[in-house]
Formats: C-alpha cells, sequence, structure tokens
C-alpha cells in the first residue's frame, strides 16, 4: 500500500504530517452542564464522514479530555462505536475538538 499524496497546487489541505491530509473539522459542539460531561461534538473525517457524539470530558486527575461515542453492549458493558486507529489522527480530533471547545 502506498502513501497518498496531494496535489502540489492544494496546499491547504496538508498538515505537518508528509502526505496525510488534515482530516478533522468539528462541525457542531453541543455545550452541557452535565458533572464532568462538558460537550458533546460532532466532528468531520476526511471530509467524507461525519461522527456525531464525541464527548468532552473533565476529570480531576487528567483534566479536559475527548472521548470517543459508546454504545452499551447486551452484557451492560460499554463499547466505543467508533475508533481512530492512527496516534496522530487521534491527537489531532483531540486538539481540533479542545480548541473549538476553548474557543
Amino acid at each position: 500500500m502506498g502513501v497518498w499524496k496531494p496535489e502540489a497546487n492544494n496546499p491547504d489541505i496538508y498538515t505537518g504530517r508528509e502526505g496525510v491530509m488534515k482530516m478533522i473539522e468539528v462541525a457542531r459542539l453541543y455545550r452541557t452542564s452535565n458533572g464532568s460531561l462538558k460537550a458533546f461534538a460532532d466532528v468531520i473525517i476526511n471530509g467524507l464522514v461525519l461522527v456525531k457524539g464525541i464527548r468532552v470530558v473533565s476529570s480531576r486527575e487528567n483534566g479536559l479530555f475527548v472521548a470517543m461515542p459508546k454504545q452499551r453492549g447486551k452484557d451492560n458493558r460499554w463499547y466505543e462505536t467508533v475508533s481512530l486507529l492512527d496516534e496522530e489522527a487521534k491527537q489531532e480530533l483531540q486538539e481540533a475538538v479542545l480548541e473549538a471547545f476553548n474557543a
């Protein structure tokens, strides 16, 4: 599998990562005052996929962080319904959502 290279005449779609385009856009942010849950966010990934229900959570140990949508299984355990497999993409998602939250 090769690395995707964006066209040179469209420089505003890059991040600092070579060959990887900026792929996270916060479409909506819904603030809440429900204890440690501070907001819900909907994000668009790569202009193709809308992920709804990303959570901004506050904890005493870690401060603000981003949590992916979850659904309760038949065994009453919670499971992520969407997972980003690339660590850099996870970091980009966290930064984009927290930037929107702090704006």
